[in-house]
């Protein structure tokens, strides 16, 4: 997340390749154009954790909140749609990507 906080406010486009998932996600998203190469895949999951302790849940439950947050912000996605699609951790491709609003364009111009 320190890396989103550090480059939202920047005037930075980003070009996905290959694979966006987990923290790649944040890092695209931070983006205020982004673009992806026609054969690029995307997945986002909800975060894990093997320690079950109070404060472990509850930071893993603020985290899930501000990732659906910034996804919901940032996207087309609604806040019910983007905690499913973290839920889900399905991979995903440039055509659902541009239809949601995580990729502007998957055209490299």
């Amino acid at each position: 997340m320190a890396i989103y906080d550090a480059l939202i406010d920047k005037p930075i486009g980003v070009m996905a390749t290959g694979e966006v998932a987990s923290s790649a996600m944040m890092v695209l998203l931070a983006g205020q154009v982004r673009m992806a190469t026609p054969h690029t895949r995307f997945m986002v999951h909800p975060v894990k954790s093997s320690d079950l302790d109070e404060a472990t849940l509850r930071e893993r439950d603020f985290m899930h909140s501000t990732i659906r947050d910034i996804l919901s912000t940032r996207t087309k996605l609604t806040q019910i749609q983007a905690a499913a699609l973290m839920a889900e951790c399905s991979v995903f491709g440039v055509a659902y990507a541009e239809k949601a609003g995580i990729i502007h364009t998957s055209r490299c111009t």
